[in-house]
């Protein structure tokens, strides 16, 4: 008894072609999903190398951006501290001037100036200690911090004489901190900080 085998060599080549055109419509359809013109080795070689280095550039690029975008942040929140800070000393240095006038205060005043003016003073230190950035405090002179900014101590505005003397400092101190008092420090490129005037 014999077998014979038939076989439709037509059949066969469609079944091949159609396997073609499937294959063909997932790569177009995996170039439409992941909007890449390369997306395997096979699709261009020398092409993918490029890519992927291109890849990693912009990848780098964007953390560096990141970066930069968090050390202006930073420094802004820094810069709105000092500037309320030196609108303290402002006004620290006009009560110590009203104080400083002997003709003018009674007792009750000279004691309201003293008052009012350890307040300010209080509030100075306030924002100095509090001045902080993701937890980081800006103006201790610490690791992380962008400014050493001494506490304020001894302002004494509960007589005339010693708020003439006390005007004084607080001139010397906000004149010094407009003309570069605050010392902003940044890392250097092998981390050695270095300090740059403000």
């Amino acid at each position: 008894m014999s077998l014979t085998i038939n076989t439709r060599l037509l059949g066969q080549g469609n079944t091949v072609h159609i396997n073609r055109i499937s294959e063909s419509l997932f790569r177009s359809i995996e170039k439409l999903s992941s909007g890449l013109a390369i997306n395997r080795a096979s699709d261009n070689p020398a092409g993918l190398v490029v890519s992927e280095q291109l890849r990693s550039r912009v990848a780098s690029l964007n953390q560096e951006i990141e970066n930069t975008t968090n050390l202006i942040h930073k420094y802004q929140t820094a810069s709105a501290n000092v500037g309320e800070m030196r609108s303290q000393l402002t006004e620290l240095r006009t009560m110590a001037v009203g104080a400083a006038n002997a003709g003018g205060n009674s007792e009750s005043s000279q004691s309201a100036w003293s008052m009012v003016g350890e307040h300010v003073v209080s509030q100075y230190n306030r924002t100095a200690e509090l001045a902080t950035y993701n937890g980081v405090n800006l103006l201790d002179g610490s690791e992380g911090s962008v400014a050493s900014v001494s506490m304020l101590e001894g302002v004494d505005l509960s007589s005339a004489e010693a708020a003439s003397i006390n005007r004084r400092k607080v001139v010397k101190i906000s004149s010094l901190s407009s003309s570069g008092f605050f010392f902003f420090i940044v890392s250097g490129s092998r981390g050695t900080p270095r300090r740059y005037a403000r």
